[in-house]
C-alpha cells in the first residue's frame, strides 16, 4: 500500500457514497449526542419493502422534537421502556404527532404498518424502539411501500433513555446525512479505517514482524461547509497501559465536500505480548470542530494464546453479539476464514468454537440445534471475486444444543477429531443453525470496508447447507459483500502428532442425565483420565479411572449444574474419545 495520503478526483461521488447518517440528539443536553440506530433502505423498486424516505440524500434530514405515537389499544404507561414490551401504532394514530417525529415501540405488527399509521398522522420520521436488545434491520412488510418519510430503529437500552427523557420535557433529535449541515466538520467512520486483518490472532502463528503486523490508514471526509486547513490524521496503539506506537500524519488541507486518504506507518514489533491492543485513529484541523463525535474511530485487536475471530471480544475474549443474521427459511450457515503460512511449525489444530444466536421475541433458543463444521476449502481462486466453494472437505466437526435461553450469549463447543492445520490452506470454521427462528449471532459495531477493498480476500462465507457464496446482503466492501463479521470464534491449540491419535467411538448413558453417566468402554484394560469441560470451555473435573475389571465406568455428576459438557478422555494406549453429556436437573 502506498504511504502517501491521496486526494480523488472524484471525490464528491465518493464522499455521497460514504455518507455519513446520524441518529443524533440535539436537546436536553444531559443526553444528547450519538446514538446507534439502523434505518429503512430506500430505493424506486421497494427493495426492504420500503420505498421512500431514504436517509443517504441530504434532503431528507430531519430535525424535529419527538412525540409518542400510541392507538387507542395501547399507550404508552408513565416510566414505559422497551423491556416491558410496550408497543402501539399497530392501529390508527391518537395522538399529536403531526409535525412531530412519531417515537414507537416494535411489537404486535409489522414495521411498516406502524411507520404508516404514522405517517397518515402528520409525522415526519418515525423512531421505533427495539424490545428486545440493540436496533434490527427492518423489513417494511405489506405497508413500507406506502411510507415516504425516514423510518429508524434504536435498540432497547437507548430507547429507555430518551422515552425517559421524553416524559419530562421535549428531545430533539437530528436523522439524516449531515453533509454540509455544520460549517466546521470533519469526520470518518469505523468502515473507512484499516484494521488488523482480524480482531483476535492466536500468538503462536503471531510471534514477530515477519509473522504479524498491522497496516494503517483512513479515508477522512469533510462534510462541513467550510475548507479546513491542518488536518491531520494520528493514530496509538495501548497495550496495559503502555504506549507500543504513535504516529501522525503530515497536515493537509482538504476543501469542503472532499475526502483524503491518509496512510500511517505500519505497526509491526519483533515479539509480540499477548493482550488487547487498543488502536486510536484522531482527526483534527486547525478548526474547532461542530460535530466532534465522528472524530475518534476505535479498531482494536487482540493477541491471545488461543483465539482467532474477525468479531470483537470482550473483557473475557468471548464473541460479542450485538445483533443476528440468516436469510430464507431454511437452514444457514456462517463461517469464518482461515489461512497462515506458519501453522505446520508449532503443529496448530483449531479444537473448538465460540459463537452466539438470536430469535424474534416470541421465540427462545432452549432445544435449538446447531452444527459445527471445519472445512478444508480447496478451491484456487485469485480474491473474494472469483471465490468458489465446489471442493469443501469437512475435517472436523461439532454440535451444541441450547439448554437454557441464552440470547446473544456465547457458547462453546469442541471440534473433533483435532486436526492440524496445513500451512497456506484455506479453511472456513461454519456454524449451523437449522431452525428458521434462529438468527446467528452477528457483531454489528465492526466493519471490515476498507480490509475487504485493500485485501479483498473472503472472510465471512456464508450459505445454507454449507457456504455457497463469499458474503450476502447489506454489503458495502470489495464486490459489495458484506463488511460485518459474524460472532464466531476458533479456539486453537498446538501439538505435535495429535493425528495420530485413534480416535474411538463411545456412547453414553443415560444421555441426559442428572446424576450419574455410565461409560462403556469394553474390555480395554487399560487407565484413562476424563476431562469434563463445559461449553466455555472451562475444565469443571477430572476423573482418573481403571478398567482393569470393568468394562463400563459409572461418573457422579450430580454437583454440576444443568448444562451440556464435554467428555474428553485420554487412554493410557494413547487414543482418545470424546462425546457431549447433556445434564438435566
Amino acid at each position: 500500500m502506498k504511504k502517501i495520503y491521496l486526494l480523488t478526483s472524484f471525490a464528491l461521488l465518493t464522499l455521497f457514497a460514504n455518507a455519513q447518517v446520524i441518529f443524533n440528539v440535539v436537546s436536553p443536553s444531559p443526553i444528547s449526542g450519538m446514538y446507534d440506530f439502523t434505518f429503512a433502505p430506500d430505493s424506486l423498486d421497494g427493495a426492504g419493502g420500503w420505498n421512500g424516505g431514504d436517509l443517504n440524500d441530504t434532503a431528507n434530514y430531519v430535525l424535529d422534537t419527538l412525540a409518542f405515537a400510541y392507538d387507542d389499544g395501547t399507550t404508552i404507561p408513565t416510566g414505559a421502556t422497551a423491556a416491558s414490551g410496550d408497543s402501539c401504532s399497530c392501529g390508527p394514530v391518537i395522538s399529536d404527532v403531526n409535525g412531530k417525529i412519531a417515537v414507537l415501540y416494535r411489537g404486535a405488527c409489522q414495521f411498516g404498518t406502524k411507520a404508516l399509521n404514522a405517517q397518515n398522522q402528520g409525522a415526519v420520521a418515525v423512531i421505533i424502539i427495539n424490545n428486545n436488545g440493540d436496533a434490527v434491520g427492518m423489513q417494511g412488510g405489506d405497508d413500507g411501500v406506502n411510507v415516504t418519510i425516514p423510518v429508524v430503529m434504536i435498540g432497547e437500552d437507548d430507547g429507555a433513555i430518551i422515552s425517559a427523557a421524553m416524559q419530562t420535557g421535549n428531545v430533539v433529535v437530528f436523522i439524516g446525512n449531515k453533509l454540509g449541515y455544520f460549517n466546521d466538520d470533519l469526520g470518518f467512520q469505523n468502515r473507512h479505517v484499516l484494521r488488523a486483518k482480524q480482531f483476535a490472532n492466536p500468538s503462536p502463528i503471531s510471534q514477530d514482524a515477519s509473522q504479524f503486523e498491522v497496516e494503517l490508514g483512513a479515508w477522512i471526509y469533510n462534510y462541513g461547509a467550510n475548507a479546513q486547513t491542518n488536518v491531520t490524521l494520528t493514530a496509538s496503539i495501548n497495550l496495559g497501559g503502555t504506549i507500543v506506537y504513535s504516529n501522525g500524519s503530515t497536515p493537509i488541507s482538504l476543501p469542503a465536500n472532499d475526502s483524503a486518504y491518509i496512510s500511517l506507518p505500519t505497526f509491526s514489533q519483533p515479539t509480540y505480548s499477548n493482550g488487547y491492543y487498543s488502536l486510536a485513529y484522531d482527526l483534527a484541523s486547525s478548526a474547532t470542530d461542530e460535530f466532534p463525535d465522528d472524530n475518534l474511530v476505535s479498531a482494536d485487536f487482540v493477541v491471545d494464546e488461543e483465539m482467532y475471530s474477525y468479531c470483537a471480544l470482550d473483557s473475557a475474549l468471548l464473541p460479542i453479539i450485538n445483533g443476528g443474521s440468516r436469510f430464507g427459511e431454511g437452514q444457514f450457515t456462517s463461517c469464518i476464514s482461515f489461512k497462515n503460512g506458519n501453522t505446520s511449525s508449532v503443529g496448530l489444530f483449531a479444537k473448538g468454537m465460540s459463537f452466539g444466536a438470536v430469535t424474534n421475541a416470541d421465540a427462545d433458543l432452549i432445544g435449538k440445534y446447531f452444527s459445527l463444521t471445519l472445512y478444508q476449502w480447496d478451491d484456487v481462486f485469485t480474491d473474494i471475486n472469483d471465490a468458489a466453494f465446489d471442493n469443501l472437505t469437512g475435517v472436523a466437526f461439532g454440535e451444541y444444543v441450547y439448554i437454557n435461553d441464552d440470547q446473544s450469549i456465547p457458547v462453546y463447543a469442541d471440534l473433533f477429531p483435532q486436526t492440524p492445520l496445513n500451512d497456506n490452506q484455506w479453511y472456513l470454521g461454519c456454524v449451523t443453525a437449522t431452525d428458521a427462528e434462529v438468527f446467528i449471532g452477528y457483531d454489528n459495531a465492526i466493519d471490515y470496508k476498507l480490509n475487504s477493498i485493500t485485501y479483498k480476500t473472503p472472510m465471512f462465507p456464508v450459505g445454507e447447507t454449507a457456504p455457497t457464496q463469499a458474503a450476502f446482503g447489506g454489503g458495502s466492501g470489495e464486490g459489495d459483500f458484506t463488511t460485518q463479521a459474524p460472532s464466531i470464534a476458533m479456539h486453537m491449540a498446538t501439538g505435535v502428532g495429535i493425528d495420530e491419535a485413534e480416535m474411538i467411538n463411545i456412547t453414553p448413558y443415560p444421555n441426559p442425565t442428572s446424576d450419574y453417566i455410565s461409560i462403556p468402554f469394553g474390555k480395554l484394560e487399560v487407565d484413562a483420565t476424563i476431562t469434563i469441560s463445559d461449553m466455555s470451555g472451562k475444565t469443571v473435573k477430572t476423573v482418573s479411572v481403571s478398567m482393569l475389571s470393568n468394562d463400563v465406568t459409572t461418573i457422579n455428576v450430580s454437583n454440576l449444574p444443568s448444562g451440556m459438557y464435554v467428555f474428553h478422555t485420554e487412554l493410557e494406549s494413547g487414543s482418545v474419545a470424546n462425546f457431549n453429556v447433556v445434564i438435566n436437573k
